[in-house]
């Protein structure tokens, strides 16, 4: 296992830390495949759960083993027994934990991921009738610490200082206690402390869901933490009694899926992320993703993992995998549908605190890498958002660490980085970085190099042609650090399109003026397009891209493009101009969320 795989095992949720032969099942190829392979996909995690023994609520597998025995059937006198045991028990307070400053403001906490894991469990064994009445009463009264409707926004450390709690908290610790609430209320009908109609629980949780379909989340991306926000929200889709918060909760997971679809290729995601810096610099393309292994099992289309070590596993997030599949959670076809088949350009811009874009056409993907934002946590860069690189990754390539892409890491220093200079096909930016590629696929022109992913020379057969334009940067004044190595643009074209030769000399006879790393740069697309660029920008709060023909290109909007559309106002359209249809997700209204699918244009 990688080293983030080990640190997340051991700190988070229990990922189930055993690899699980996803590809024993075929690949979806297709939306109905995805549905008739569903079940079986599930049976794996299933399967390789049951063999492992059940552990401790603090080391090893707990809950994974609990619930597959439970969803099996079998040798569910261990799981009362483990239940029952005396060991089994909150291991410290619920939201964040710290380790303190000098031994003082230690605060133990974290005990919402182990709630979070073990909402799913209850749900389902009291369904199946799982458990014996003693181990029932301990799970309500003993390890379900959260209940009534005083919401934890802040936490105290120690004795010391409150602060905000973080996102990804506030949804677990409140989605596992309004969700303790409704077992509560079975027993105690009219007791308004767990009626949470009575004590305004649907009323604030519809409020606080909102928020992320109108300005997406804090912890976007996040490596690993988007997970464990995804997990809670999952859990109320499943087990809400109100149908307004199972609706919204719904809609929410449905904007992440439309999001994933326009940011991925074959479930990888090179994307720009909020949260811990040592999360940012990890380049593998499978580990530290919770959404991966979340639709490998939603999905289904998992031949990209082949080619993971060991081949054909999933080595990371199988925990998220598994209560993927047992929730009731299923995102609309014509979502699934852009997941997993890559025959149409999608084309997505999302600005919220931060700025992402996204450019997926049937042969590549381009990825904005976004830009850094500094969220003022007292130095701790804990809450940052941080940018990745822009990148090219082949939608038939079998890359699955970010360093194999044709990418633009940005400015040397990380808290610099403004990797928005992308607009579709085009991307530029600071420090060119190439893989090391198989002989007879580059052309070295100078200033100018060129990529074949379409010669009988070159064995990588992706179907388009890269320019790349890359000159060094001037060296600093006295005194002055070096900004980066070098800059420059690149251009995706698809080779259906024209030849290699024609490509090359067309894109340099259009683009014969100085590259500078300034403003007034103009480079002139195959498609004919003039875009006006700063390669060298490390201004955060600007686009390096100014006009596209004259015009400035990008819209203020929360989401724009030709998949999702949204003024931020709580109503997201999400369009498959492939099949024509539109999925309308109208939140404007936090108390009645609205759910409906058109056909295009209506």
């Amino acid at each position: 296992m990688t080293k983030l795989t080990l640190l997340a095992c051991a700190l988070l949720f229990s990922l189930q830390c055993f690899a699980v032969e996803i590809t024993k099942v075929p690949s979806a190829q297709s939306v109905a495949d995805s549905h008739r392979l569903y079940n079986a996909r599930l049976q794996l995690f299933i399967d390789e759960s049951l063999h492992h023994p059940i552990g401790t609520i603090t080391t090893g597998s707990f809950f994974e083993p609990i619930l597959a025995r439970i969803l099996a059937g079998v040798n569910l006198h261990e799981v009362n027994d483990k239940i029952l045991e005396p060991s089994t028990k909150p291991t410290g307070l619920v939201g964040t934990d710290f380790d303190g400053i000098l031994g003082l403001c230690k605060r133990k906490g974290d005990y919402d991921f182990k709630l979070t894991e073990l909402i799913p469990i209850v749900y389902e064994g009291v369904k199946r009738n799982s458990f014996s009445e003693a181990a029932y009463n301990k799970i309500l009264s003993e390890l379900l610490t959260e209940q009534g409707n005083k919401h934890q926004i802040m936490v105290k450390m120690g004795k010391c200082f409150s602060v905000p709690e973080t996102e990804n908290h506030i949804l677990m610790i409140e989605s596992a206690r309004y969700l303790t609430n409704q077992l509560w209320n079975n027993h105690y009908p009219d007791d308004a402390r767990f009626d949470n109609e009575k004590n305004g629980f649907n009323a604030w949780l519809l409020k606080h869901l909102q928020q992320f379909v109108k300005k997406d989340f804090e912890e976007y991306n996040s490596r690993p933490y988007q997970g464990h926000s995804v997990m809670p929200i999952m859990n109320l889709v499943s087990y809400a009694k109100d149908e307004r918060v199972k609706l919204a909760a719904t809609m929410v997971l449905d904007y992440l899926s439309a999001k994933f679809a326009t940011q991925s290729s074959r479930l990888r995601r090179s994307a720009p992320i909020s949260r811990q810096l040592e999360y940012s610099v990890q380049t593998n393309l499978l580990d530290g993703d919770h959404m991966t292994a979340f639709f490998a099992q939603i999905a289904g289309n998992t031949g990209i993992y082949k080619y993971n070590n060991p081949s054909g596993h999933i080595t990371y997030a199988n925990g998220t995998a598994f209560y993927a599949g047992v929730s009731s959670y299923r995102p609309d076809d014509l979502v699934l549908d852009m997941i997993i088949n890559h025959d149409q350009v999608l084309e997505q811009r999302i600005r919220h605190n931060a700025v992402e874009s996204y450019y997926r056409h049937p042969k590549f993907l381009v990825t904005a890498g976004g830009r850094y934002l500094n969220r003022m946590d007292a130095g701790m860069k804990k809450r940052d958002a941080w940018a990745y690189p822009t990148s090219i990754m082949s939608n038939t390539g079998n890359e699955t660490d970010r360093t194999q892409l044709v990418r633009f890491d940005g400015a040397n220093k990380n808290t610099k980085r403004n990797n928005m200079c992308q607009y579709k096909n085009f991307g530029c930016g600071m420090n060119l970085e190439i893989p090391t590629l198989p002989q007879g696929c580059l052309v070295d022109k100078g200033e100018w190099k060129f990529i074949n992913y379409n010669s009988d020379a070159c064995p990588l057969k992706y179907g388009y042609f890269v320019a790349l334009r890359v000159k060094a940067y001037p060296k600093p004044g006295l005194f002055r650090k070096r900004v980066a190595r070098d800059f420059g643009t690149f251009e995706v074209v698809d080779a259906e399109s024209v030849s290699f030769d024609q490509f090359m000399q067309l894109t340099m006879q259009n683009n014969q003026a100085a590259l500078s790393h300034k403003s007034g740069n103009v480079y002139q697309t195959f498609e004919g397009k003039r875009i006006e660029f700063t390669p060298g920008s490390i201004g955060l709060s600007s686009s390096p891209i100014t006009k596209v023909d004259g015009v400035v290109p990008f819209s203020q909007n929360f989401l724009s493009g030709n998949i999702m559309t949204s003024k931020g106002d709580g109503r997201i359209v999400i369009n498959n101009p492939k099949l024509g249809k539109m999925l309308i997700l109208d939140y404007r209204n936090p108390l009645n969320p609205e759910k409906r699918i058109l056909k295009s244009g209506l």
